[in-house]
């Protein structure tokens, strides 16, 4: 018996000098250290375009520390960071950039690093303020040669530089923020014909105008739709200029009727509405009818 209680204790004290050793030697792990987390352009001229910025990281820690993925908030920043493993005491970059076209005003932006530290994600951010110039404003954009643009270079310059978001993305923001702002650009007609639930009409032509009397909230959330997306596409960046902080466009109605999604108007909602099949760029115009 006495032995029994003997081997019973000697393997006790085994197990518990295990335990203390275990828990003063854990194994080695890698330790993430930015040297800033923040970084502000300051005020950013448009026409110079993008700016960049490396956050530089260092491992403190006793193993190698690998960054396996850096996500950024909006489509408008993009990174790049050191893909081998960062040895211990070295040092490895995340390098940010971001694209100021069409985005004038403040902004505020998150870039989130996943590592393989017990800190497995940190989040940095960027911040500036973007201005066009009154020279930039004034240049027109057509052909060194001065040549009139087709409707295609039209189409394609007015769609340069806008966030377009898709049906599922716009029903997510609906539900998210009930003081979201839902603009109808399309003519009156249409706008009667069908349109998204919730969506208030305001003609193209004075949007601005209607906006800088009834909406002053730069921070409003503001989501533009029309058929397409190039009607729409204008008036955001209409509105990017005069300030709004956080406007953007839908990918469009006939996206949406595609999608089989209901469209409403005075009589509640509607199961099925043919398209326009006239628009700005078919229309056939006569400029020359009899004036007298």
């Amino acid at each position: 018996m006495k032995k029994l209680l003997f081997v019973l204790f000697f393997v006790n004290v085994c197990a518990f000098a295990f335990a203390q050793t275990s828990n003063e030697n854990p194994s080695p792990k890698p330790v993430i250290k930015f040297s800033e987390t923040t970084y502000d352009f300051g005020t950013i001229n448009e026409a110079d375009g993008k700016v960049s910025h490396t956050y530089e990281v260092t491992n403190t820690g006793k193993a190698d520390l690998l960054i396996t993925d850096v996500r950024t908030s909006c489509g408008c920043t993009v990174s790049e960071w050191s893909k081998t493993p960062i040895a211990r005491g070295k040092k490895g970059v995340v390098t940010v950039t971001y694209n100021p076209a069409n985005r004038i005003g403040n902004f505020n932006k998150t870039i989130t690093v996943s590592n393989n530290s017990d800190e497995s994600k940190v989040t940095l951010s960027i911040k500036g303020n973007v201005i066009r110039t009154r020279n930039d404003e004034s240049k027109a954009k057509v052909g060194s040669d001065q040549s009139l643009m087709t409707i295609e270079q039209l189409i394609k310059d007015a769609r340069e530089g806008v966030e377009f978001i898709g049906n599922d993305e716009l029903i997510k923001r609906i539900n998210a923020n009930p003081k979201l702002v839902l603009l109808d650009v399309r003519t009156k007609e249409e706008y009667d014909a069908g349109h998204l639930k919730g969506a208030t009409w305001v003609d193209r032509g004075i949007a601005e105008f209607t906006l800088a009397r009834t909406l002053r909230d730069p921070n409003a959330e503001i989501i533009v739709y029309c058929q397409k997306g190039n009607r729409s596409a204008l008036v955001v960046k209409t509105l990017q200029r005069m300030g709004y902080k956080n406007v953007k466009s839908h990918v469009g109605l006939e996206e949406w009727m595609k999608a089989d999604l209901p469209i409403y108007n005075f009589l509640g909602e509607v199961k099925m509405v043919k398209p326009r099949e006239l628009n700005a760029a078919i229309n056939p115009i006569d400029y020359y009818m009899d004036k007298k």
